[in-house]
């Protein structure tokens, strides 16, 4: 494809000769009408015979990907303008009316085709073409109706009605969503189709219900359930009295979170950071938040005495264990124990308060434990990766022990 054009033929025939605005349509005899017809049927096997042998042809990943991505956006531009073509045939010339819905039905079946065998090449953010988007409203307007009834009871209408709003945004005039993408139109059909599967009776009014669990799988990074979902979690705490039942029921919902399952390279709004992204910083501030209340509210019931008995021996004075990972990685185990309960302790902050001044690693021998805790909440890739290959290698050492 990239020494011929292959689709020359389909381009030349919507963008001219079916082209009401560029030639005279209605002067094509009725004999050339049928023999186009028969070029179509013969121009739509060979086209997906292409299509399905170029696989096979290219062994290079990115040149399959190129020319498929090249292929799906020409293809979906010539059925924008077959569709225009269409609207200004009068409806009177049956003849010519049945060679342009031809033209439209083949490039829809080259298209579905393609997104189908090659989705993982195609690119998503290629807008949809007119004539697919207002197939897809149909569809949609029918689903919302039966979807509506179906969760007419559930006692959590404004989160709902932030779902039915973003769906029914698909259904404005066709013109007015020409930008819409396909990775757009895939998310609904998804969360529509999700929604038709859950229960709800399932629907309970907890923390991380099946509703909240569909939407963080499918990463419905709205703001509006970003609130709801950290609105229920506050009111739980804000009904706790002591500052460290608070402390553990946020690491307790903080845990459970990161346990729920996601779908990969999948998003509601894809100009904002993914709902983890957003709901782990939020978590992250509000323990912190904590933390430095407990740490700060720990006051002697008494004044203490001085006693006679020998200075304690000082940090300083005592060797250190040499870790040969750096702080943020061992911030990022020592992270990971205690919200594990693997270290128990009053707060997380104690755990790091206690365990740190008894490390150095090879670049500092004093250690900030403040310093380390905080910066296990902002962990990067790379020291998470040497983290978990440390852990495999442990994993490996007892296993033979």
């Amino acid at each position: 494809m990239s020494e011929k054009y292959t689709l020359g033929w389909l381009d030349k025939i919507i963008s001219i000769s079916l082209n009401p605005m560029k030639a005279d349509i209605y002067a094509i005899p009725i004999e050339e009408i049928l023999k186009l017809e028969d070029m179509v049927k013969i121009e739509k096997s060979e086209q997906h015979l292409f299509i399905n042998k170029l696989a096979f042809d290219l062994l290079n990943e990115q040149e399959i990907e190129l020319l498929i991505k090249q292929y799906h956006s020409t293809l979906c531009f010539l059925l924008d303008q077959a569709f225009a073509n269409h609207q200004h045939i009068l409806p009177c010339k049956t003849d010519m009316n049945r060679l342009s819905n031809l033209v439209i039905d083949s490039l829809n079946e080259l298209i579905a085709f393609i997104e189908s065998r090659f989705k993982n090449y195609i690119d998503l953010y290629e807008k949809v073409p007119i004539i697919s988007l207002i197939a897809f409203q149909k569809s949609v307007k029918k689903d919302l109706v039966k979807l509506k009834m179906k969760y007419k009871n559930i006692q959590t209408d404004h989160l709902f009605n932030s779902i039915w709003h973003y769906v029914n945004s698909f259904n404005k005039p066709a013109v007015d969503n020409s930008s819409i993408s396909l990775n757009q139109l895939y998310y609904i059909k998804e969360l529509i189709a999700e929604l038709e599967l859950l229960n709800p009776l399932e629907i309970k009014p907890v923390i991380f219900n099946s509703l909240d669990k569909l939407l963080i799988y499918l990463n419905f990074n709205d703001e509006l359930f970003f609130n709801y979902i950290t609105e229920k979690i506050s009111l739980e705490v804000n009904q706790l009295e002591k500052l460290t039942d608070k402390l553990n029921y946020l690491l307790f919902r903080l845990k459970e979170f990161n346990q729920l399952y996601r779908k990969p390279r999948i998003g509601l709004r894809n100009e904002l950071p993914d709902l983890k992204v957003t709901m782990d910083e939020w978590f992250s501030q509000e323990i912190l938040y904590l933390e430095k209340i407990v740490q700060y509210s720990i006051i002697p019931l008494q004044p203490v005495k001085p006693l006679s008995k020998p200075e304690p021996i000082s940090i300083a004075d005592k060797s250190k264990v040499l870790c040969v990972l750096s702080t943020d990685q061992t911030g990022l185990i020592l992270r990971a124990s205690d919200e594990l309960r693997i270290l128990k302790a009053r707060s997380m902050n104690q755990v790091f308060k206690t365990i740190v001044p008894y490390l150095s690693t090879d670049h500092k021998e004093h250690l900030s434990y403040d310093s380390m805790r905080s910066k296990s909440y902002s962990a990067e890739e790379r020291d998470k990766k040497i983290v978990i290959d440390t852990l495999v290698q442990i994993i490996e050492k007892v296993k033979r022990y």
